[in-house]
């Protein structure tokens, strides 16, 4: 399989700016895959709400994690800073 060329960015987002949802927001099968519907419908409804930059959501592959959606079209989207960017190597051994 190609991979794409990858990047890591580490970014600084106002604290005001991130709408967080938990666990206990989701339904029961959000980790299932295919995703179920209700969460792009989650994600739609914020994206119109327009009220944060970013949405922070649990991650569903790494479950200590979290993974933040960014709204590009956000007014103060560019209030977000890059405070460092690196390149990302896949280590293949995970591709099989």
């Amino acid at each position: 399989m190609l991979l794409p060329d990858l990047d890591i960015l580490t970014i600084e987002i106002p604290d005001d700016s991130i709408t967080e949802i938990n666990i206990s927001e989701l339904p029961i099968n959000w980790i299932d895959y295919p995703a179920p519907s209700v969460l792009a419908e989650i994600a739609q409804k914020w994206i119109k709400e327009n009220k944060t930059i970013a949405l922070k959501v649990p991650s569903c592959i790494i479950h200590s994690a979290s993974n933040y959606i960014l709204n590009c079209h956000h007014s103060h989207y560019d209030k977000i800073k890059i405070l460092s960017h690196k390149n990302f190597h896949f280590d293949s051994r995970l591709n099989s």
